[in-house]
């Protein structure tokens, strides 16, 4: 299907969704691989892991179980200390745990997730990532990523900017991080500086032109909000 997504002047595309979707498969295997026998509790970290964990799960063939965090350093597209919105409710003890998100700079949110799943007694604790930056100040790592790239704004794939952006199937830049400001992008997680206009609380400003092709199949076509639903989302 065809997604008119109203993309700021300057954006571009990173991963077309082919491109994504062959991670994906590559990624899936190594992890089938060691998780075979495992039996793992995968734990989706909310929302912007919510597209790659059900993309994981689709290409899984092995016994898992599934639950899901919910970890937030931001009001907005402003970060602060994490705070815990949704946290697991079930002993992990003597379990392995796979925790997926969709991606990794400075990785704030990722070691805290990682450590509330430690103190429930998981035996081992597996870390997946859609995107992981190339950045130099990366408080954690990711024992898998998917896809690598350099420290830009990222959208698509369950990225987002301030809530828009997250259904794209392909992985687009919305520009190159401030020198000194990094961070993920998702309101859930740890963000980047967005565009000027983003922080001055508005979306950027849209061009008619720009559109980002999904793979055909669907005569469904979906619309970013315009500027009043952005704000009040």
């Amino acid at each position: 299907m065809n997604v008119d997504a109203r993309l700021p002047p300057g954006a571009r595309c990173v991963f077309e969704a082919a491109e994504v979707d062959a991670a994906v498969d590559r990624l899936a295997v190594r992890l089938a691989v060691r998780l075979w026998d495992a039996r793992p509790v995968v734990v989706c970290l909310m929302t912007g892991g919510l597209p790659f964990t059900a993309d994981l799960l689709r290409r899984f063939y092995f016994d898992v179980e599934l639950d899901y965090m919910h970890l937030t350093r931001y009001q907005g597209v402003r970060g602060g200390a994490v705070r815990v919105l949704r946290d697991l409710d079930r002993s992990l003890a003597g379990r392995t745990v796979l925790l997926v998100d969709d991606v990794l700079d400075e990785g704030l949110t990722l070691r805290a997730a990682q450590d509330a799943v430690a103190v429930r007694g998981a035996a081992e604790v597996v870390t997946a990532v859609l995107v992981r930056k190339e950045v130099s100040n990366a408080v954690t790592g990711a024992d898998y990523e998917a896809l690598v790239a350099s420290n830009e704004f990222l959208v698509g794939r369950g990225m987002d900017c301030d809530g828009a952006y997250r259904q794209l199937s392909g992985i687009y830049s919305l520009g190159v991080v401030e020198p000194g400001k990094v961070g993920e992008e998702r309101a859930e997680g740890e963000g980047v500086a967005p565009p000027e206009a983003t922080r001055a609380g508005k979306p950027p400003a849209r061009d008619p032109s720009a559109a980002a092709d999904v793979p055909a199949g669907s005569t469904q076509t979906a619309r970013v909000l315009d500027g009043e639903e952005w704000r009040s989302a």
